[in-house]
């Protein structure tokens, strides 16, 4: 008796596991680009048995509509599955996905307890635009600002090399000390920013930092154009980088990250490290341009 209570139990948990489902995105908090008030959300996930229906709902939190269950794809077959929920509106949503098989549910609902349609940017530039964090050079306050608004979110974490691959986002909402992906270094001024946003606009926000301290407008151009980059600050004289930075983290950010969710526009702030050669060589605004 007890070899086929064994025997039973092991064939119910290949019953449980066979008849179970998957979704890998949406991740919490993921913020969709609106355009014209609106974004598809996309939709990843596997399945190890058909699906006759996969369907959603999504509550409001905050602003948006709500949409009751809605089938989003039919005739599933098992394996990995991409679709999407087409219009939605902007707002700050709970979602949740369930699998259906003929009428039944497969599996338990999943919840993406935080999902939005808003606004994304990509911060970019120098030091500045970077942030810091005491006592690093220029930075000296103790006194950071975390948003006070839910809604304002970033991918959290530093990218310390620009030869590492590019994680998959881990999304937060910024708080004090939160770093902003792949370069910020600390919420800095993005997290009042954000509040603005969201405030004003009513909508979620996403930010990304790229942005590298001390930089010139001259390495920035020459390395997204594949040129090798003069390093100013190198004891040895005529020393150049050929890595691609600092544009290759700024490159990756919107080769990545913006392909998954979208993007409004690229904050740029640069050019105090240029001041000095606008004096000495007489440089105009043409030439910072060209």
């Amino acid at each position: 008796m007890r070899f086929f209570f064994l025997i039973f139990i092991f064939c119910f948990k290949i019953i449980i596991c066979y008849g179970q489902f998957q979704i890998k995105f949406p991740i919490e908090r993921s913020v969709f680009q609106r355009v014209n008030n609106i974004s598809n959300i996309q939709i990843l996930g596997n399945s190890d048995v058909y699906i006759s229906k996969l369907q959603i709902k999504l509550t409001v939190i905050n602003n948006g509509e709500t949409i009751e269950w809605l089938t989003i794809a039919t005739n599933m077959s098992p394996g990995k599955f991409h679709t999407e929920i087409k219009a939605v509106k902007s707002g700050w949503y709970n979602l949740k996905i369930r699998a259906i098989l003929n009428g039944n549910q497969i599996g338990d609902i999943v919840e993406i307890s935080k999902v939005g349609v808003g606004e994304v940017f990509v911060i970019s530039g120098q030091s500045n635009a970077r942030g810091g964090r005491p006592p690093e050079g220029g930075f000296i306050s103790n006194v950071y600002y975390g948003a006070t608004d839910d809604r304002v979110n970033c991918i959290n974490y530093f990218h310390s090399s620009i030869t590492d691959p590019y994680p998959f986002p881990i999304i937060s909402k910024i708080e004090a000390e939160t770093y902003i992906a792949p370069t910020g270094r600390a919420s800095w001024c993005w997290a009042l920013l954000g509040d603005k946003i969201a405030q004003t606009l009513n909508v979620p926000v996403l930010f990304l930092n790229a942005a590298i301290g001390a930089t010139k407008i001259s390495q920035w151009k020459n390395a997204a154009f594949n040129e090798p980059v003069y390093d100013y600050y190198s004891p040895i004289p005529n020393t150049y980088i050929n890595n691609g930075w600092p544009y290759i983290d700024l490159k990756k950010t919107l080769n990545y990250y913006s392909k998954i969710f979208g993007v409004r526009a690229i904050i740029w702030q640069q050019g105090e490290d240029d001041l000095a050669y606008f004096d000495a060589y007489s440089y105009n605004i043409e030439n910072y341009i060209n």
